[in-house]
């Protein structure tokens, strides 16, 4: 019984896993992969899909990641091996995959969470306690809010948006392949910055700690 019940969750958490990658799918099909906000002329399709998906897919990856983590430590642990180190190698080939991902899709998520994935390394053990209140802590913004508070302020670039959107929209692939090695690295890292979801992914992580 006791294995029963281990398999059935290891399924429910790849069936949440596969609904989120579907939400991810389905907001980038209706972004146009980006090209959508070149020009964001709201419809019935996209604005539907932004209420049912947005935001809600990335926070669910999250939060199973987190789940996933665990699982993938705990069950090493049981088995007397310390898997730290190599979870942390799987993350840098994340990073590596992901930012091969990002030369073609500057949205690639990836990145963010091989990043998102070391923080979860030496939390690893700590108590529910300690879990609960990191989590809510960045899914409230408190980093954003201490930001605040100390009147930090990012310069943005204002060219970056139209660069892209010229390149998506005319360039060649190695156009695109081209502005994504480094403006759309850093357009994507101001979003996440800017819009707070960097602090909700990193958030949501931890509370997927059973």
């Amino acid at each position: 019984m006791q294995a029963d019940r281990k398999v059935e969750r290891i399924e429910v958490v790849d069936v949440l896993r596969g609904y989120a990658l579907m939400g991810l799918f389905l907001i980038h099909m209706v972004e146009y992969y980006e090209l959508y906000w070149a020009n964001p002329v709201p419809s019935a399709v996209n604005s539907t899909m932004f209420f049912l998906f947005g935001g809600k897919s990335y926070a669910m990856f999250a939060l199973l990641f987190g789940v996933s983590f665990f699982i993938i430590m705990d069950s090493q642990a049981r088995k007397g091996v310390d898997f730290r180190l190599r979870f942390i190698w799987r993350l840098v080939l994340l990073f590596v995959l992901g930012f091969a991902h990002s030369l073609l899709y500057g949205g690639d998520i990836l990145q963010v969470l091989a990043i998102m994935g070391v923080l979860l390394v030496p939390l690893y053990g700590a108590s529910n306690a300690v879990l609960l209140a990191l989590g809510l802590f960045f899914v409230l913004q408190g980093p954003a809010l201490i930001l605040n508070a100390l009147q930090f302020h990012r310069e943005s670039d204002p060219t970056i948006h139209p660069t892209l959107m010229n390149a998506y929209a005319n360039g060649s692939f190695l156009d695109v392949v081209r502005v994504n090695t480094w403006t759309g690295q850093v357009g994507k890292w101001g979003f996440m910055f800017d819009s707070g979801r960097l602090w909700n992914i990193i958030g949501f992580s931890q509370l997927g700690f059973p």
